[in-house]
């Protein structure tokens, strides 16, 4: 179904009304929405989520990130969740660090270990 963004008023294909899974659900679940009036367009979305994690990882353990974070390993990556793409390299964010859960010694420029 077409919706419009919550945020920014673009309109956008939101599943979450129809029996299909929606693209959404494969983002990190930090925050609560309430339906079609809250759904956000991919960048918007994108942009929250972000947001949401850096307060999320900012304000808890390393140690409970990483165990709520394990949930979404297996999920595929997500650009400007997971990575992002800086001078056609891909830079591995905080969050994706943490979902891992160990550190690679490889000297990441986010590793939060």
């Amino acid at each position: 179904m077409n919706t419009n963004c919550h945020n920014c008023n673009q309109s956008f294909q939101c599943n979450l009304q129809c029996d299909s899974h929606c693209w959404c659900a494969d983002y990190p679940a930090v925050s609560y929405f309430d339906g079609v009036e809250s759904c956000f367009c991919h960048r918007c979305l994108t942009t929250h989520i972000t947001n949401q994690l850096e307060s999320f990882v900012e304000l808890n353990s390393t140690n409970d990130v990483i165990k709520f974070a394990k949930q979404f390993e297996v999920k595929g990556l997500i650009e400007n969740i997971d990575y992002t793409v800086n001078k056609g390299n891909i830079v591995f964010t905080k969050w994706f660090h943490l979902k891992r859960g160990y550190c690679c010694k490889n000297g990441c420029t986010n590793c939060p270990f």
